[in-house]
């Protein structure tokens, strides 16, 4: 039997009534997962330019 490597995922998570973003888990957040490191921290970059807090 084929052993699977285990896929690396980057989560970030959003609360997007609120305009905040999390890199770990919150109640109420929606994960978004992201191919590589560098996706995940674009995207943080991108909200924080609009206007997005990070906790």
């Amino acid at each position: 039997m084929e052993e699977r490597e285990e896929e690396t995922v980057f989560s970030i998570w959003v609360n997007w009534e609120n305009k905040v973003i999390s890199f770990s888990e919150e109640k109420g957040f929606e994960e978004l997962r992201f191919p590589t490191h560098e996706e995940k921290f674009r995207f943080a970059i991108d909200r924080g330019n609009e206007g997005f807090g990070i906790q």
